[in-house]
């Protein structure tokens, strides 16, 4: 069954766009600008937090270990 005129006229009308989808003009970017894209990406409170929450995890269950006492 051939294509109908409406939808051929549209495909030829949008045909050129295909290479150019997604496409990206490429800027220069700075020394000074690629410094401070490769900083931290999570701050320091952040990763302070989790190491303390972390830690606690760990330490609490040794204190409770310790405070039962005697195992055996």
């Amino acid at each position: 069954m051939p294509v109908p005129r409406s939808i051929r006229a549209r495909n030829q009308k949008h045909a050129g766009n295909v290479n150019k989808r997604g496409a990206e003009e490429l800027k220069y970017v700075s020394p000074e600008d690629r410094e401070e894209e490769q900083g931290p990406k999570v701050s320091k409170a952040i990763i302070f937090f989790l190491l303390f929450v972390v830690g606690g995890s760990v330490v609490v269950p040794i204190f409770m270990k310790i405070g039962s006492g005697p195992v055996f």
